[in-house]
């Protein structure tokens, strides 16, 4: 089943720049997303393409290894900005968060972000409009 576009969430920075514990750029890190629910099944993430009228999204590399500044990029080494989408993709009803580990370059675990992005307990009804509860 496809996403629904209307659903995805983008994160609110212009450009997100993730940085080691000592505040050094997160040079080659390693960011990893699963369901929060199961911190084993991996989830997608989107990136944005496309023309304005017409964008389309399409899955970014999961796990995905940061660029030498430490921020995320595409296959170009252009920056990107990250779509989540925390629905089940196959109803699309179901809410299903992000449990997110960011490693740096010897595999050293630097932080985890889970239940992401927070949202309060809702469900989507089949005219696709948000209901909070």
């Amino acid at each position: 089943m496809a996403i629904n576009p209307a659903l995805l969430v983008s994160t609110t920075s212009f450009q997100e720049v993730l940085v080691d514990r000592t505040g050094a750029p997160l040079t080659a890190g390693v960011v990893t997303l699963y369901q929060d629910s199961n911190r084993s099944i991996l989830k997608n993430w989107y990136q944005q393409t496309g023309t304005p009228g017409n964008y389309t999204y399409v899955a970014l590399p999961n796990p995905m290894t940061l660029s030498a500044a430490g921020t995320l990029e595409d296959s170009d080494g252009n920056d990107i900005i990250p779509f989540f989408y925390p629905y089940n993709e196959e109803d699309s009803v179901q809410l299903e968060p992000y449990y997110i580990t960011v490693h740096n370059a010897e595999e050293q675990l630097q932080f985890t972000r889970d239940n992401f992005p927070f949202m309060a307990s809702s469900t989507v009804t089949p005219g696709n409009e948000l209901q909070i509860s």
